[in-house]
């Protein structure tokens, strides 16, 4: 940092600091990022994730809002804070920034596999099914699939949630007895 300050230098610093149990470290670097580079929300959710995994959550709160407010167009920034509000069952907060989230990063599976889940946890089944469809369609992973499955479930369309189950468990039992 003494011969000029470098966003990915500063988070992959911070994430050794916090691997070698030094959180005050990482955070203290994060902060002085956050003044480097104002415009931009990683430091501030990164600040954010600390803070929730540390019990404090009125001040991860405060930065995720710093980082949307840094960067409103971050969509990983309203994305995680979706999470976040999602876990603290702020659900219609959570379902605003994951929209804005996927608006934002069309293209990204993990998006709408959290956008997704939130949909899922506010029992909007349909949308949310239609969220892993956009998901799988962008990154065919097993869990969303089974995400599909499940919401398939809920939706009372058990017929089809059986089929892909059963793809899913043949899928599997080709990849451990090999080709």
């Amino acid at each position: 940092m003494r011969h000029g300050w470098h966003l990915p230098t500063v988070v992959n610093l911070s994430v050794l600091y916090a691997e070698a149990k030094e959180p005050d470290r990482a955070r203290q670097l994060l902060q002085d990022a956050a003044g480097h580079f104002q415009h931009e929300a990683v430091p501030w959710y990164l600040l954010a994730k600390m803070d929730a995994q540390a019990g404090h959550v009125a001040a991860a709160r405060q930065d995720f809002e710093q980082a949307i407010h840094a960067d409103p167009k971050n969509g990983y920034a309203h994305i995680r804070y979706a999470r976040f509000l999602a876990a603290h069952g702020e659900i219609a907060a959570a379902l605003t920034h994951s929209t804005r989230a996927v608006a934002l990063l069309p293209d990204i599976a993990s998006c709408w596999m959290i956008h997704g889940d939130i949909l899922s946890q506010a029992g909007k089944y349909d949308a949310a099914l239609i969220a892993y469809q956009k998901s799988a369609a962008l990154d065919p992973d097993v869990d969303v699939r089974r995400r599909i499955v499940a919401a398939l479930r809920k939706l009372g369309d058990n017929a089809r949630a059986e089929r892909l189950e059963q793809a899913l468990q043949r899928e599997a039992t080709m990849h451990r007895e090999g080709p």
